[in-house]
């Protein structure tokens, strides 16, 4: 199953349900619907099952056999879910770092890192369906009749959704560009929760051995195993050496300006990176990296 799949399920209405579910102390299923939409105001409660049926799937709430509903055992007592942040962070874990095909949202991944690849070629969609039509011309040649018969094509509706989560979980944020809205590459969010895992101390090291955790941590970003499949299939043809993504880029650029980590450059260091071309920013190449808060 893929998030991305039902335009119904969003974050902000599956939050409002997670909230919702302790505060009744263990609801019953048509008792805890009926609050989602009351049949009194609405003709249907059809957005409210979807957004129960997703969070049963995903594993954010379970009902028994007496149809009694509590939150999933993952998310425990230190788990603050009450804040936005928080329940960002336990979706995250979720959602997020699927490299198999045959899991659920791998869709959303895989999408994030053909994104991630475009880099400045994303503003270029004179609309914004361009942007399903070219993933799925460029990611699976088999053509759209039969990616439709096999309920895999990527199509306007997985892309609306596939925007407000990767918005949520941390790829970028929404912006309008000439009338479409688009996700602006930056991965700062994403990163903040992986970044003990990515630099497990305080200490300086170089940032190669960074990028090569990233790879494995995160493998929709650059190095990592979806990366490279869509590099491959979208610009094969061009070298990208040591040249960082614009979504890696602005989110390491972010993460430097608030505090979190430390962007270092020494001339004479042959581990050198470049950052994404940003011009009103000071920090252009890269050699080592530390975790800073």
């Amino acid at each position: 199953m893929e998030i991305i799949n039902n335009n119904q399920v969003t974050p902000y209405r599956l939050h409002a349900l997670v909230r919702l579910v302790p505060r009744l102390r263990t609801p019953k299923r048509d008792d805890f619907l009926e609050l989602l939409q009351p049949l009194d105001l609405v003709s249907s409660q059809e957005a409210s099952k979807e957004v129960y049926r997703a969070a049963i799937n995903f594993r954010v709430i379970v009902e028994d056999e007496n149809g009694y509903i509590s939150l999933h055992p993952d998310i425990g007592k230190r788990q603050n879910i009450e804040t936005s942040a928080g329940f960002c962070a336990f979706m995250q874990k979720r959602l997020t770092g699927i490299a198999d095909e045959n899991a659920d949202n791998y869709l959303l991944n895989f999408v994030t890192a053909w994104y991630a690849v475009q880099n400045e070629r994303i503003f270029q969609c004179q609309k914004k369906d361009e942007i399903s039509q070219n993933f799925n011309k460029e990611m699976d040649p088999r053509g759209e009749e039969e990616l439709l018969e096999e309920g895999r094509l990527f199509n306007p509706t997985k892309l609306n959704g596939w925007l407000t989560w990767a918005s949520f979980l941390g790829w970028g944020w929404t912006v309008t560009v000439g009338g479409k809205e688009l996700l602006m590459p930056d991965a700062h969010k994403r990163l903040i929760p992986v970044l003990p895992a990515l630099l497990p101390d305080s200490q300086e090291i170089p940032f190669s051995q960074f990028a090569e955790k990233l790879a494995e941590i995160c493998p929709e970003l650059d190095g990592g195993p979806l990366f490279e499949k869509c590099w491959q299939a979208s610009r094969s043809a061009e070298l990208r050496g040591n040249q960082l993504s614009l979504m890696l880029s602005t989110g390491l650029r972010s993460l430097h300006d608030n505090g979190k980590i430390r962007l270092t450059h020494y001339a004479d260091s042959s581990d050198e990176w470049q950052l994404y071309p940003a011009q009103a920013h000071p920090i252009q190449r890269v050699t080592h990296i530390q975790r800073k808060a």
